[in-house]
């Protein structure tokens, strides 16, 4: 049996023991996953990792950008596992969708964690082919399964030229209840104000870079 390296985030299988995974981050393109969140709460992220929503609400004081209407959908169970939605870390495939869209004006006060990828292997994950919210989405486990997401949606320059395509961009990977923070490899920031704003008085290793492409 492999072992698991010393440093390997915890909860992730190594990727040696999946010859496929390079595989699939090549064939569809996830050089890392993507969490938008505001900066206020990266002091508790960095101390207790990027915690579900219902996590984070016990644990933490929290700045949330999300909608109100679309959360309370989120109260529902996966068809899966029978978690509720809450009880996942969400995180896109790509940073520019409709969620991203909609704060493009709190953009210089939002920060983007890039995560490994290596998140596709974690126990209990789910995928979804469109916002994990709408009624329509569907769930799946099996990374072969990742042929069932739009990816010339995903990949296209914009959405709105594909039928659905607003809740197909929004395809999700779900990570049950924690993503450690050995699996944050970049901060992105939009622009030297997020500096401003704070974030240089961080204490942090974890790199941050200036990638206004990643935002509206």
């Amino acid at each position: 049996m492999n072992s698991i390296p010393a440093g390997a985030p915890k909860g992730v299988v190594p990727a040696s023991t999946n010859a496929s995974l390079n595989e699939v981050i090549s064939q569809y393109d996830i050089p890392c996953l993507y969490h938008l969140t505001h900066i206020n709460n990266l002091p508790g992220i960095l101390a207790n990792g990027l915690l579900s929503h219902n996590l984070a609400h016990q644990q933490c004081t929290l700045t949330d950008i999300s909608d109100l209407g679309v959360n309370a959908r989120r109260s529902a169970v996966d068809p899966i596992y029978k978690r509720s939605l809450h009880n996942y870390v969400p995180t896109y495939f790509r940073p520019l969708n409709p969620m991203s869209s909609a704060r493009r004006e709190l953009a210089n006060e939002l920060v983007i964690l890039k995560l490994n990828p290596q998140l596709l292997l974690q126990s209990g994950m789910l995928f979804t082919d469109g916002n994990a919210a709408c009624c329509n989405t569907r769930f799946f486990s099996a990374l072969n399964d990742l042929n069932q997401l739009n990816w010339a949606c995903l990949n296209s320059g914009y959405w709105k030229g594909y039928v659905d395509g607003g809740r197909q961009r929004c395809a999700e990977m779900l990570i049950p209840d924690r993503i450690q923070v050995t699996n944050i490899m970049q901060i992105a920031i939009k622009s030297e104000i997020a500096l401003k704003s704070g974030l240089n008085l961080m204490s942090m290793d974890i790199q941050v870079v200036k990638q206004a492409e990643l935002f509206f």
